[in-house]
């Protein structure tokens, strides 16, 4: 498929919500230590904000967006700082394509960075995670949310470099 707004053609699609077995434990684990390596390595991640609308006028959008769920979605981080391009699609994606599209993770980086404590350095990933305390990196994660207490440390295994065996429940 060619992917929107670039010019090449994207080969693999990859959608955690659907390409992960969640029935096996084992592709779990390796899905979750890879999952920030695979966003920084993509060419471009669509961002659904399930949350906003697109027929909005220019300041409700922004109200909208800074609003929305996905910014305090714990696994959402890493989407937003793992690749180097993010798009962000509201409601309307499905029917009028790169027309729906809200802005990109370096057009809205004021927005977002205002939105998520993320400095914009780290957006434009001038300067990339490694490069950040943890004390920093833990306050970009302190008031999102999971379903599931382990995986507030687990969204946060790409961003400080750590691959480790999953143990949900204990």
């Amino acid at each position: 498929m060619q992917c929107a707004g670039h010019k090449r053609w994207i080969q693999v699609c990859w959608i955690d919500t659907c390409c992960i077995d969640y029935r096996s434990s084992a592709e779990i684990s390796e899905a979750i230590n890879s999952m920030y390596r695979w966003y920084q390595a993509c060419t471009v991640c669509y961002a659904y904000l399930t949350d906003m609308s697109n027929g909005l006028n220019r300041q409700d959008t922004q109200e909208e967006f800074s609003r929305s769920r996905w910014f305090t979605r714990g696994w959402t981080l890493q989407e937003l700082i793992g690749p180097a391009t993010v798009e962000f699609y509201g409601d309307q994606w499905h029917s009028k394509g790169q027309e729906a599209s809200l802005g990109t993770k370096n057009s809205l980086q004021k927005e977002i960075s205002e939105i998520t404590r993320i400095p914009e350095s780290v957006l434009k990933t001038i300067l990339l995670p490694p490069s950040y305390s943890i004390a920093q990196k833990m306050s970009w994660a302190a008031n999102r949310e999971t379903t599931r207490i382990e995986d507030k440390a687990y969204c946060l295994l790409g961003l400080f470099g750590v691959n480790m065996r999953l143990l949900y429940g204990e």
